[in-house]
């Protein structure tokens, strides 16, 4: 985050631009090229799905517990990008990242 401007303008730099899979207002600009993707979130046992391309969120590989792990969220009103903790019963997307 920080070497994307801080977590107050991060969301901006990684999303998609435009309003195929965020929903309006998105302001976004994926100047880093990561192009992410309003994916929303997994949550309950039933598999339900929510938050679908308004919010995005990704599993990091800190964790926190043997019950929470850190997950970072962007959210199509907002250019922020947030970190937090969450249950990992939850589904978030991840990321691979090659060497």
């Amino acid at each position: 985050m920080f070497c994307l401007g801080g977590g107050e303008v991060a969301g901006a730099a990684i999303k998609e631009a435009g309003t195929l899979h965020w929903h309006s207002p998105n302001e976004a600009n994926n100047s880093s090229g990561f192009t992410a993707l309003g994916a929303g979130m997994r949550v309950g046992s039933d598999g339900t799905f929510v938050s679908f391309r308004l919010e995005t969120y990704w599993w990091s590989s800190t964790q926190v517990s043997a019950v929470y792990a850190v997950e970072n969220a962007v959210i199509s009103v907002s250019s922020s990008m947030l970190p937090g903790t969450a249950p990992k019963t939850y589904g978030f997307s991840v990321r691979c990242v090659r060497n």
